[in-house]
């Protein structure tokens, strides 16, 4: 499932969240009810139920959000982490922690391969902007390059596949140095440092040293980037609403409205940031409580320092890009996290948990089920809405636009599509479905414009007006 998540796009779209989310989460109920195994020790427990609440609190944040359908998007992308950790930490066991570890690096590895494969048969000149073909995103295409040597390093020294890992170590590391990302590299050694750290010893003094140079120097280097740029958008929306954040997902909006330079983001480049801007310090802190419960259990003993290395880099990088948004991306991290979890399990942690307890696991793991199928639902509708949009297909567009604004009433989008096949069509009233947006996202600039496009008179000049400011560099 992991290589088939990557394979599409990172991850990063909506129709990738349901399938894979799905799937999890069905290994994960499958697992609890026949295995009777759950998420054990306060490690798993935290990770497990950090993310949880992340996903929840991202959820509840559509009732002060700007645009709720934003927020509710990005409550969808996180069941893909979480249902990931859970059927991990309850289908795998402490011996099998090297076998996820492998798990993972297979699927880089995979997708490493594939992107040679791109580059070896795309002509020089289609490469730019497809050469990170299948993730889409260099530095993304980088991270997992650098993840990919750190686990083939750590399961060359150990027995029974080692060989075969350090098999794929020429492969990961060729794409990590044609990926040339510089935040992959800093990354990789940060890795080698957090690995020292958790080999303890005379190590460990140095690797911490290490570690918080390299932090320093990572944040240093953003602010010489667009991230410089980026940053200081998400804190103002933590200064103005500190505690809950401008809502999930809202970043986007936020930086159309205060940007000095006409750079297109949907992201702020840092998780962290991001989460500090959008979901306030309570969401800070629950992914804090989530993300460092790995680290803080490898802490524990240095059985597998490599494998601590590769979580270690995977934090460093996602303070520093948009790692988490590629929810292919976020799932290879977090379950890195859940081997170490696994390989720090402690003696009498794998008993089989009480009946109720299982019923209850189960339970949460039907909800994360429908959840994804619902964003599975929706987004698939939605994608066969805006393909026959752009193949001139009016009639198909606007029945499955409206039939995922049927399947989705939350959502905004379904309605733009509307109103601009009616306008481009001819057929029906397209003021009307942008009308039906902006109920649902008044601060869709998009929607806003429709309405001007649509309309004439004094609400022509205020859905003009309001399209200005909320995007004021956008040439409207």
């Amino acid at each position: 499932m992991l290589a088939a998540l990557l394979l599409d796009d990172g991850g990063y779209v909506a129709r990738s969240w349901g399938w894979s989310g799905a799937v999890a989460a069905a290994a994960a109920a499958l697992g609890i009810a026949w295995l009777r195994r759950a998420p054990r020790g306060r490690p798993e427990l935290a990770l497990v139920g950090g993310l949880a609440a992340l996903a929840l609190w991202a959820l509840l944040s559509t009732w002060w959000s700007q645009s709720p359908p934003s927020s509710v998007a990005e409550a969808q992308r996180a069941v893909v982490p979480l249902a990931a950790a859970l059927a991990a930490l309850v289908l795998f066991r402490r011996r099998d922690a090297g076998l996820l570890a492998a798990a993972v690096l297979g699927a880089i590895t995979i997708v490493s391969i594939v992107n040679l494969v791109h580059r070896a048969t795309t002509d020089d000149s289609e490469l730019s902007g497809a050469a990170a073909e299948p993730i889409g995103y260099d530095n993304a295409l980088g991270l997992l390059a650098a993840l990919g040597v750190l686990l083939a390093l750590d399961a060359g020294l150990r027995r029974g596949l080692g060989t075969v890992a350090l098999a794929t170590l020429p492969l990961n590391a060729l794409v990590l140095v044609l990926a040339e990302s510089t935040g992959a590299y800093l990354a990789l050694a940060a890795g080698l440092a957090f690995a020292a750290i958790a080999a303890g010893g005379r190590l460990r003094a140095a690797g911490l040293a290490a570690t918080v140079a390299l932090v320093a120097a990572a944040v240093l280097a953003a602010g010489g980037h667009e991230r410089g740029r980026y940053w200081p958008v998400a804190l103002e929306a933590a200064r103005e609403q500190p505690v809950t954040g401008a809502g999930a997902g809202t970043f986007w909006q936020l930086w159309l409205e205060e940007r000095e330079v006409g750079l297109d983001a949907r992201d702020a480049h840092g998780l962290y940031v991001e989460t500090l801007g959008e979901l306030g310090v309570v969401g800070l802190a629950l992914l804090v409580v989530a993300l460092a419960a790995p680290a803080v259990a490898a802490l524990r003993g240095p059985r597998r320092p490599l494998l601590a290395g590769a979580y270690g880099a995977f934090l460093v990088h996602a303070g520093i890009d948009w790692d988490w948004e590629l929810a292919g991306v976020a799932a290879v991290g977090v379950l890195i996290g859940c081997a170490l979890l696994l390989d720090t399990r402690r003696e009498g942690e794998e008993r089989h948990v009480q009946p109720r307890l299982v019923a209850l696991w189960a339970a949460g793991a039907a909800v994360l089920f429908l959840a994804a199928a619902v964003t599975f639902t929706g987004a698939a509708v939605l994608d066969r809405a805006t393909a026959a949009e752009r193949a001139g297909r009016p009639a198909d567009a606007l029945g499955s636009a409206e039939r995922a604004a049927s399947l989705q009433p939350w959502a905004s989008e379904p309605w733009l599509v509307v109103a601009r096949t009616r306008r481009a069509s001819g057929r029906g009233d397209p003021a009307a479905a942008a009308r039906e947006g902006l109920e649902r996202d008044g601060h869709d600039w998009r929607l806003w414009l429709e309405l001007v496009r649509s309309t004439t008179g004094a609400e022509r000049e205020r859905a003009l007006a309001r399209a200005r400011s909320l995007n004021p560099l956008g040439g409207i």
